[in-house]
Formats: C-alpha cells, structure tokens, sequence
C-alpha cells in the first residue's frame, strides 16, 4: 500500500504524542516523503562505474596532454639553443 501524505501526517501526530514534537520532526525527516525515489544499490553501482570511466578517461587526456606538451617544450629549448 502507498504512503500518502496524509498517512505519513498521522504518523507525525502519533509519534508526536508518543514521544514528543523534536523526536517526532527527527522521526519524519528520516522518513521518505510519499512519491520519493530512492536511489538503490544497483542504482549507486552505476552511477560509480559512470563515475570512474570519465576520471579514467580524463586522467588519460590528462596525461596524453602533459606528454604533448613537454615534448613541445622539449623541441622548442631544443630549437632554441641551437640558434
């Protein structure tokens, strides 16, 4: 059965009168609103997996661009000092 809201407002009410207002505002911050989609683990697995193949790939445009550029260097002291 769905949550609605007014399920989730009852059950402030009593965890209101149960324990009082600041557990029971803790209580439902814990607690999914009604509709909420919550992240799964399969969910997170791909997300991570997303993750690491775009910092592998950066790190290899990374390293590729230093490589150019030091070999650029590299020619242009060569260069240089030839003069």
């Amino acid at each position: 059965m769905a949550v609605t809201e007014g399920r989730r407002l009852a059950l402030f009410e009593a965890a209101r009168r149960s324990f009082g207002e600041p557990e029971a505002e803790t209580l439902m911050d814990l607690v999914a609103p009604a509709g909420a989609q919550l992240a799964t683990r399969e969910d997170l697995a791909g997300l991570e997996s997303r993750v690491v193949g775009n910092l592998r790939g950066f790190a290899l445009s990374l390293v590729l661009t230093t490589a150019m550029a030091q070999t650029a260097l590299t020619v242009s002291l060569v260069l240089l000092l030839q003069r």
